[in-house]
């Protein structure tokens, strides 16, 4: 099975938000510079995942995104991409 690119990113932004700590969010700037995505890409990827509720964003100045659940599969990931 060959994954596109837009998968692979979005299990890697996925996967640095599991990191953070609970109640932490995380803007998409500091997303995209730690996993090496250009920013425009990163935002691309997070409303896909923020539409099918696999994540929240918040905005505003101290806006951002996290985890909307505590696990989420790498084949959820890769559908709603």
């Amino acid at each position: 099975m060959k994954l596109i690119q837009e998968s692979m990113n979005g299990i890697r932004l996925v996967k640095y938000l599991a990191n953070l700590k609970k109640g932490e969010i995380a803007n998409a700037k500091d997303i995209s510079r730690e996993v090496e995505v250009p920013v425009k890409f990163a935002l691309k990827i997070l409303r896909i995942l923020r539409k099918n509720k696999i994540i929240e964003s918040y905005r505003g100045i101290t806006g951002g995104y996290e985890l909307r659940k505590e696990e989420v599969s790498v084949y959820e990931i890769i559908k709603a991409l």
